[in-house]
């Protein structure tokens, strides 16, 4: 078991109204203690904190609603973080995340805000992931991935706490088992993506047999109710019926065979029927070799994709390694320029010996955060690609079989009509012998 140990802290937390900083808080390390006397807005300010960090089903207070914004800073694993997330009595409103301190994320730009949405999707990552995955924590894959999230584990701060009766540990509605013991095995660093997807599958599996238990048996009764059975009865009946069938068949076939040759021979109706047979044999052809084209290119795309996820893999893995070497090199100072030999000046200070610039220290500076989300949902886009080009692949090549098999069908079928059929009369007189035989 690899021993892990994610930190979590607020720093800073603004609220905004309208562009306007209508409250302002800062926190230290430890305890924090929010006083003040009835009714001055404690429970307010810890709405509006358990809310920007990803907090839902928040009972909001009329003065809450007045504000707009929160914006607040935390530390991940001591490397610093802004979010942002607007106020709204809608439910599951989207993060905006700046991977740096709060002073650049006031002044930096919208394209450097990242936003992510609540929930989790085959395309994109929810802000829980995110930020799970800022924090070292490996990410649930499978079914139970989707009950993690910042609001459930937030709960658990105060799931246990003594004072239920205080609006400040809200009672949300009451979570299944299955949530509750996800949640506590995934923070405890015991999850299992296999056991709790196969739990979720299991109950889904019981869900549709059910469902289709139930529809069966209604089929049952509306046929035993219809008559439509297997009994004596409806057998005598099918065989009346077809008796009938056989008769009209034999007149049909007696008239005709009192016809002339003469009567029959219709060379117009014989082009007819081969150009119709030849008309469908090319577009059976044609659909069959659109068909392998399909395939082909899928399976281009396929390889293309699985190419490109082990590019973005080992990118990922080199962006690790890189932090693991910048944190042992970040001490390494030029005296003299690489590029041209010239002297460097000494810089007073922490900062790169070349550029100058400030330089973060720890492996997982802001930079390296923000590549490494980046590459994890470029991997999630693309993994999601591959997957469906997967399954269109398979698609594709069920149909193949059956275009074959109508083409060869059609095939010979041209081939009896063109060597063996002379005219229209024994066209129709080897149609009805057909008729008559099934």
């Amino acid at each position: 078991m690899t021993f892990l140990s994610p930190t979590f802290s607020v720093r800073k937390l603004k609220v905004f109204q309208h562009g306007h900083e209508a409250f302002s808080c800062d926190f230290h390390k430890g305890v924090n203690i929010i006083r003040g006397r009835n009714s001055s807005g404690k429970t307010t300010i810890m709405d509006l904190l358990a809310f920007s960090i990803g907090a839902e089903n928040i009972r909001w207070k009329p003065q809450a609603l007045l504000c707009t914004s929160t914006l607040t800073e935390v530390l991940l694993n001591n490397e610093p973080a802004c979010f942002k997330r607007e106020i709204s009595t809608e439910s599951q409103r989207p993060l905006s995340i700046f991977w740096g301190t709060m002073e650049k994320a006031l002044v930096a730009s919208a394209s450097q805000w990242e936003v992510y949405p609540f929930r989790r999707s085959e395309k994109s990552l929810s802000f829980s992931q995110v930020i799970l995955n800022a924090m070292n924590m490996p990410l649930a894959q499978g079914e139970g991935a989707s009950i993690l999230t910042m609001h459930q584990i937030l709960r658990v701060l105060y799931a246990d706490q003594l004072s239920v009766h205080s609006p400040i540990f809200r009672i949300d509605s009451f979570d299944k088992a299955l949530t509750r013991e996800t949640v506590g095995d995934y923070l405890c660093g015991i999850f299992d993506d296999t056991l709790y997807s196969s739990i979720i599958r299991l109950k889904q599996v019981d869900t549709e047999l059910t469902t289709k238990t139930a529809e069966l048996k209604s089929i049952f009764v509306v046929l035993g109710r219809s008559g439509q059975s297997e009994s004596i009865h409806y057998i005598d009946e099918k065989i009346k019926e077809l008796e009938s069938k056989r008769v009209t068949l034999h007149i049909k076939l007696g008239e005709f065979k009192g016809r002339s040759v003469s009567d029959g021979n219709n060379k117009k109706a014989d082009r007819d029927k081969t150009s119709s047979i030849r008309e469908r044999l090319n577009k059976a052809k044609a659909e069959e070799i659109k068909n392998s084209d399909k395939i082909q290119m899928l399976e281009m795309e396929i390889s293309d994709s699985e190419l490109f996820i082990s590019e973005l893999e080992e990118r990922f893995r080199g962006l690790n390694e890189s932090g693991v070497a910048r944190e042992y090199f970040s001490n390494v100072a030029f005296q003299f320029c690489p590029s041209c030999l010239s002297e460097l000046s000494s810089l007073e200070g922490q900062g790169c010996s070349l550029c100058k610039s400030h330089v973060p220290e720890g492996r997982d500076a802001p930079q390296l955060l923000r590549m490494r989300n980046e590459i994890a949902v470029q991997l999630k886009e693309s993994k999601f690609l591959l997957e469906h080009n997967l399954e269109k692949l398979q698609e594709i090549k069920l149909l193949a079989p059956s275009l074959k098999k109508n083409v060869q069908r059609l095939v010979r079928e041209y081939e009896s009509v063109s060597e063996v059929w002379e005219n229209a009369f024994e066209i129709e007189f080897e149609k009805i012998t057909r008729e008559l035989g099934v």
